[in-house]
This record gives structure tokens, C-alpha cells and sequence, in this order.
């Protein structure tokens, strides 16, 4: 599993209480999931000190390790092409068995954000339609609940992958249900998993780890001196109930963004802009190992994000618009930002649009995927 889409309009270790030394994996890892197709997934959990734990598939692995003196442990499963075909794991010990069944092999993303992405499908325009006929949709569901803590945790109860039902999508992001919609009209014979991890009235504070904002010295003061009784606005509350630890993306080194640009904005310590200097860019933006954290004026409607595996293709209604790309100190994630503004615009007047009261104005961005090994 290795995909993130990050829309803040922009995983979890979850263990079910068990009794001490009893086999168990997280409960992200339970009947119905889907695994990231041709990767080597993660598998981890808990058993007795030092015990031997082994692993075999219904598509041919097996891999074995030894829990450390803790009773964890943790190994990695190669997983081939996606497919519709039913699968099994089943993961044993000396004393215990874990058996999971009808798994898909495909495509896994988390959509995660505030009340836009938490706002549920039974409340959409077209909402009842769509649960009405949600048994047809072959998506595969992943629903965190929406809860805070102070450090991270490895537990997250009554939390399990569901197939797509009326009763699984009714209460399920909306947002999220339609972009995993999206993915299965777009890619051939490749099941979907979605993971909805969002929390209405949140800040994006609360979605970031604590390595995350100690590493600048602005989100640092913040994280350090905050002031607040709303537990989802607590720096790092969200993150470690609900996305610790993160999924990360392969091959990030070897992938990049095509934008065409020729200004990029200037922030300050506290990420308030200050100015515009020229930066011209056509093309190819290798990521490489770079630290990005940067915002581009776009002179095009169209954004590329280019990886070994698939191409993600974003394009506009408008070509007045800005590009944020930032990759936090968790390698191999990226977030993506299409946005209309910068900050501070009322001031410095960058992207700041003045509408008189009978004036509209409308910007709508399209996301398409394309799968590479078609």
C-alpha cells in the first residue's frame, strides 16, 4: 500500500487489544483488503518474545521472521499484477494462526483532510443514487474513525475493511467514494482500496507528525507554544491516531512533475509571502532526494506527476492558478497542490480576485490517472 492523495480543501499501525503473546496484525490487515499491487508490502504485528512467524499467500510467498524480545515483528510480501482474483494470507506461529481471506491485489489510496473529505456520500446531491447501486461498485472500503491523541498510538478499534455496500457507503466520504469511482472507470482490471482518515474542523497542524513541524523553526514555535482545548486543531492529534505511521509512495526518487512556470513565490520563516522572483520552467521538475517546500505562478492549465508506474494528469478550467509542492521529511511522499492563491493575498494582492456583487467566479480542477503497465 503505498499511495497518498493529500486534499486539505488539502497509516496506520491499528492493533486490536489482544491478550499478551497472542498472535495479531493490525486491523488495516482483516478480510476484504486490498494490497498495493506489484510492491513489497509490509506486513507487522505482535506475537510471543522470539517467536517464529510465517507468512504464505495464495500466490505463491512465504516468508518467515523472528518477533524480537518485545513479541514484534514485521516482513515484507511481494505482491504481483493487479486482479479480480480472490486471494488469502494466512500468517502462523507454533501456538497460533491468522487466516485472512478474499483479498485483491491493486490499487490502495488514503484521502485524507477536513469537513470537505469527511462530508458523507448519504448528504451528496446524488448521494442516494448512489448507495441505492453501491453493491455494483466493486470498491473495497477502509473507514478511520475520527479521533485525536496525544502520542501514537497502535491501536484503533472497530475499524476493518468492508466491501461496497449501502451501508458501507452511506456514512463514507463522499469525495473519497467518487475518486476511487474514478480510479475503476480509468484502470483496467485493477481492484481499488480506499482509505477515508479525515476530521471535520481540524487543522492541517493536527494531520502532521511531530518530526514533521519540529523540522522548521516556524512550525516548530508553533508545535512548541499553541494554544488551544479543540483536540483536533493540537498539533500532531490526527496524525497520531489516524495516519501513524504514514504510508509512503515508491520511487519518488525517480519521478517528477511537469508545469510549465516562469515566477515562484518567495515566504518567509512563517510562510508568508514576500515576494515573486523569476523561475523559469518547462518541462521536467526532477524530485530526486530535494526538500521541497515551494509554490510556482502555473502558465498552463495542466500539471503532470510522473512515476515509474503511472502518470497522475491534473488540469484546470483556468489558467490563472498556482502550484504547491511540498515533501515532508517522510521520503518518498509528496503532496501535490493545485491552489488559486498564496498566502497573505488580501495584502500583496497575488491571485487575489475582485468580483462586484453580481460577478461570479468558478474554477473546477480534473484528475485523471493512467496506468503505465497498459
Amino acid at each position: 500500500m503505498k499511495n497518498l492523495i493529500i486534499l486539505f480543501l488539502t497509516i496506520i499501525g491499528i492493533t486490536p487489544a489482544v491478550a499478551l503473546g497472542e498472535l495479531n496484525v493490525p486491523t488495516i490487515f482483516t478480510d476484504n483488503m486490498v494490497l498495493q499491487q506489484n510492491d513489497s508490502v509490509a506486513i507487522w504485528g505482535n506475537a510471543m518474545s522470539n517467536q517464529t512467524v510465517t507468512i504464505v499467500t495464495s500466490w505463491g510467498e512465504t516468508e518467515a521472521v523472528t518477533a524480537d524480545n518485545a513479541g514484534v515483528w514485521k516482513m515484507k510480501l511481494k505482491t504481483r499484477e493487479a486482479s479480480f482474483v480472490s486471494q488469502t494470507i494466512n500468517i502462523k506461529t507454533n501456538t497460533d494462526t491468522i487466516a485472512l481471506s478474499n483479498i485483491l491485489i491493486g490499487e490502495v489510496w488514503l484521502c485524507s483532510g477536513q469537513s470537505n473529505m469527511l462530508f458523507r456520500l448519504k448528504f451528496e446531491d446524488n448521494g442516494d443514487t448512489e448507495i441505492a447501486n453501491a453493491s455494483n461498485v466493486p470498491l473495497r472500503l477502509f473507514k478511520v474513525p475520527s479521533i485525536t491523541s496525544a502520542e501514537p498510538l497502535d491501536n484503533i478499534e472497530d475499524a476493518s475493511w468492508k466491501l461496497c455496500s449501502s451501508a458501507s457507503v452511506k456514512n463514507f466520504s463522499a469525495v473519497a467514494y467518487y475518486f476511487g469511482e474514478n480510479l475503476l472507470a480509468n484502470l483496467t482490471n485493477t481492484p481499488v482500496g480506499i482509505i477515508s482518515a479525515a476530521f471535520g474542523s481540524s487543522t492541517v497542524e493536527a494531520f502532521m507528525s511531530k518530526e514533521a513541524l519540529l523540522s522548521k523553526p516556524y512550525l516548530a514555535d508553533y508545535y512548541n507554544n499553541y494554544v488551544t482545548k479543540v483536540p483536533s486543531k493540537v498539533p500532531s492529534s490526527c496524525f497520531n491516531a489516524m495516519i501513524y505511521p504514514y504510508f509512503l509512495s515508491s520511487n519518488l526518487y525517480d519521478s517528477h512533475v511537469d508545469f510549465s512556470s516562469e515566477k515562484k513565490i518567495v515566504f518567509d520563516e512563517r510562510n508568508i509571502t514576500t515576494s515573486v522572483n523569476d523561475f523559469k520552467k518547462n518541462g521536467n521538475f526532477e524530485i530526486l532526494d530535494k526538500f521541497l517546500d515551494d509554490c510556482f505562478v502555473l502558465n498552463s492549465k495542466e500539471i503532470l506527476f510522473n512515476t515509474p508506474k503511472y502518470n497522475l494528469e491534473l488540469s484546470s478550467s483556468e489558467k490563472d492558478s498556482f502550484l504547491q509542492l511540498y515533501t515532508p521529511p517522510h521520503k518518498n511522499t509528496i503532496a501535490i497542490e493545485p491552489t488559486t492563491g498564496v498566502s497573505d493575498s488580501f495584502n500583496n494582492g497575488i491571485g487575489l480576485k475582485t468580483l462586484q456583487p453580481s460577478e461570479t467566479y468558478k474554477i473546477s480542477w480534473n484528475l485523471k490517472i493512467n496506468d503505465k503497465k497498459l
